[in-house]
C-alpha cells in the first residue's frame, strides 16, 4: 500500500506527476478544462483525497486546468453602455467604460472599443469602452466691445461658428451684442450671431 501524497492541488502538472511517480501511482491521463481562475498547467482537483492509502501501481487522474477560456471580442460599438455590459459580460469579459465626448455618437452610446472587434482573446479579458457623452458644451466668452475680427478670432478659436450682422452699416467694427450670452455652454460649431456697429 502507498499513500496519496498531500498538496498536489496548485502545483504544476510536472510537479504533481513526479510527487505521484515517487509515492508509486501511475499518473492516468489528465482531464483538461479552461478555467477562469486556475493558471494554465496547475492541477484543479485529484481523482483520490491526499492521505488515502491504494495500492502501489494504482492509477491517479488529475484534472489540469488550460487557463482562460479563448474567445474572439465582439462588437458593441453603438450599442447603449447597458447592453455593451451586458453583452461583454455575458462573453465572460470584463468591461471598463470611460467617459468621452462625441459630437456624432448618442449619449450614452459606445464610441468605440479597446480591444478592437474580432481581436483574440481569453475569458475575464477586459474591454475599454468609451462611453459618449454627447457633444462637448464650451462656455462661450463675452466678445462685447471687441472689434469683430478678433471676436471672430476668439469665437473659432473655440470651435463656434461666429456670424457678422451689420447694426448702422457696422462702420465702427464693433461687437455690441451677441445670440449666445456670455458664461451660457453650447457645443462646438454653434453659430454665435455678432452685432456689429
Amino acid at each position: 500500500m502507498t499513500t496519496v501524497p498531500a498538496g498536489l492541488v496548485g502545483l504544476n502538472f510536472d510537479a504533481a506527476a513526479a510527487a505521484l511517480t515517487k509515492a508509486r501511482f501511475k499518473v492516468g491521463d489528465s482531464a483538461t478544462p479552461y478555467d477562469d481562475v486556475a493558471p494554465v498547467g496547475s492541477v484543479m482537483a485529484v481523482s483520490a483525497p491526499p492521505g488515502t492509502s491504494l495500492q502501489v501501481g494504482s492509477t491517479i487522474t488529475m484534472t489540469v486546468s488550460q487557463g482562460r477560456a479563448p474567445l474572439t471580442i465582439i462588437s458593441v460599438v453603438g450599442a447603449t453602455q447597458e447592453q455593451a455590459t451586458t453583452d461583454l459580460t455575458g462573453q465572460g469579459l470584463k468591461v471598463n467604460p470611460v467617459a468621452a465626448f462625441s459630437a456624432t455618437v448618442a449619449a450614452g452610446h459606445v464610441i468605440s472599443q479597446d480591444p478592437l472587434p474580432g481581436t483574440d482573446g481569453h475569458r475575464q479579458d477586459k474591454v475599454t469602452i468609451a462611453i459618449s457623452q454627447g457633444p462637448e458644451l464650451i462656455a462661450v466668452p463675452s466678445v462685447l466691445n471687441q472689434t469683430y475680427d478678433a471676436a471672430a478670432k476668439a469665437l473659432t478659436d473655440l470651435g463656434f461658428a461666429p456670424k457678422r450682422s451689420n447694426f448702422l452699416g457696422g462702420l465702427l467694427n464693433t461687437v455690441r451684442a451677441q445670440s449666445v450670452k456670455p458664461g451660457d455652454k453650447v457645443a462646438r460649431g454653434t453659430a454665435i450671431v455678432l452685432t456689429v456697429v
